[in-house]
């Protein structure tokens, strides 16, 4: 057992792991907010490794599909409140890199010539750092039937998810409904390459699971229902 004291206080190792997460949270919002572009971040070999990788995945799954399907409830936020929240979120580049350690750069912004917003972002999880764009348009739903599978649920996003040379490698398929105690029933979906490992997929659902939970936290700070965004509801009192 790890302990240590000082100021008349004794830390033990999981108040130790709370300072490094404050730690870790602070040194993330300072690179964040130095704007940096992904290949300042990370080289043209590394990201284009992982463009090639996931056409490869592609190109072994033969057209097929499979999602993440996290799915999440929220009792004290509506589907409306929880939809403005982050619609406001995704178009605010420090609002979305603060919602999960995994997005290291970001960009919300209209194509010439299009009325739909897309978003670039990079993001390193599954060990990889992959530069993305998703261009929302009911595109993806359309053309693969077997993403629109829950009627129940009335409110979607839908999108497909582009490499660096413009090249489709995924589709977003986000499904929103009134929860019965006046909240939010959501299913998160992330659309991979079927021939993808289920390690790697399991690694994107925590990767969603900190990145709606921080939307979602970001929304309670917005309407004045929590504080300080930067920190994690609880911390300092754990400290």
């Amino acid at each position: 057992m790890f302990t240590a004291t000082y100021g008349g206080k004794t830390y033990d190792e999981t108040h130790v792991q709370l300072i490094e997460l404050k730690q870790a949270r602070i040194a993330l919002d300072l690179l964040k907010s130095k704007n940096c572009k992904p290949d300042e971040i990370f080289t043209k070999e590394q990201l284009d490794a992982t463009d090639d990788f996931i056409q490869d995945l592609i190109a072994k799954s033969n057209g097929e599909w499979k999602s993440i399907d996290v799915r999440i409830h929220i009792d004290d936020m509506t589907m409306d409140e929880y939809l403005d929240n982050f619609y406001d979120a995704v178009k605010n580049p420090r609002k979305m890199l603060g919602a999960t350690p995994d997005h290291m750069c970001y960009m919300s912004h209209l194509i010439e010539g299009e009325t739909e917003w897309t978003n670039n972002v990079i993001e390193f999880a599954a060990g990889m750092p992959s530069d993305m764009l998703v261009r929302f348009s009911d595109d993806f739903m359309n053309e693969y039937a077997g993403a629109a599978r829950h009627e129940e649920y009335p409110k979607r996003i839908v999108g497909k998810i582009y490499d660096r040379t413009n090249r489709m490698m995924g589709g977003v398929h986000h499904e929103f409904r009134d929860a019965e105690d006046g909240g939010v029933d959501m299913i998160w979906g992330i659309f991979y390459p079927a021939a993808v490992d289920e390690e790697s997929l399991d690694i994107h659902r925590e990767h969603t699971l900190v990145e709606c939970y921080g939307w979602y936290r970001y929304g309670m700070e917005r309407m004045g229902r929590r504080g300080d965004a930067m920190m994690p509801q609880g911390l300092v009192e754990g400290l």
